[in-house]
């Protein structure tokens, strides 16, 4: 059964030292030299799925990115209480953020440039869920669409994910170092 629109996502947050809590950023730290290479490595696989057209690794690839980047910055917003929010799906991700927004940065809950990139984040998650968990599923609502429609489909959401993430980390790198 679904939860209804009543619940409130705040109560999913746990305490800093959860097993599930991103570890927070620190220069310098053991953390922050490991997440480079983390990132690194995940951007040059970005880059060689690219060239190969491999558009099932680009969008889990971008989906990493993009939710990584997502918990970051709701764990920068959130910096100074005693809990956070696990790291979760994508989806559940952008929600999270999209409450710590409008708890922690009103201005920028309410700017459209913030407004537009969370509508491509909902947009992204929904690609995103229909490609790497509705590829091969012939329901009847898609009971008709070819193996070159969704390898189509595919495609294009693997641009989108492609121009969203540099986007995406671009925004919460300038958010985090105001």
């Amino acid at each position: 059964m679904g939860r209804s629109k009543n619940d409130d996502i705040r109560i999913r947050k746990v305490d800093k030292t959860h097993k599930k809590v991103r570890v927070s950023g620190e220069k310098g730290s053991a953390h922050n030299k490991l997440r480079y290479e983390l990132y690194t490595h995940a951007y040059n696989r970005l880059a060689e799925a690219n060239e190969q057209a491999m558009y099932f690794e680009i969008i889990a690839l971008c989906d990493m990115l993009i939710t990584d980047r997502c918990e970051a910055y709701t764990q920068y917003l959130l910096h100074n209480d005693e809990v956070e929010y696990p790291t979760e799906s994508i989806g559940l991700s952008v929600a999270f953020m999209g409450t710590a927004v409008k708890d922690k940065a009103p201005t920028v809950y309410g700017s459209d440039e913030y407004k537009a990139l969370y509508q491509q984040l909902l947009e992204f998650a929904k690609m995103r869920n229909e490609v790497l968990h509705g590829f091969i599923l012939v329901k009847n609502v898609a009971n008709d669409v070819s193996l070159q429609e969704r390898l189509d489909w595919a495609e294009h959401s693997a641009e989108f994910g492609n121009k969203l993430v540099r986007v995406w980390a671009s925004w919460v790198d300038k958010q985090i170092k105001i």
